[in-house]
């Protein structure tokens, strides 16, 4: 979950980004994961899925290259570039 304020804009970087609407003191926890807005799932879970619901995940999460586990999240933290 996004613990700053932020806003899905052009990037130039990436086609879109997320940005923070305000500014973001060094050391400041941006993000953090919350059971109860995020949820994680294997890539043999994902792999499982229904086509539909594996097209949902892929759009609406990202793969976690420190987890190694797939993460739905309901914000926005999908556009950090």
């Amino acid at each position: 979950m996004l613990l700053i304020p932020t806003q899905v804009r052009p990037s130039s970087i990436q086609g879109l980004g997320l940005f923070a609407t305000a500014p973001v003191k060094k050391g400041t926890i941006t993000w953090t994961f919350k059971p109860n807005f995020d949820l994680l799932f294997t890539v043999e879970e994902v792999e499982a899925m229904h086509p539909v619901q594996k097209a949902l995940l892929h759009h609406h999460g990202y793969l976690s290259t420190y987890l190694n586990k797939y993460v739905f999240c309901v914000d926005d933290a999908r556009f950090w570039n």
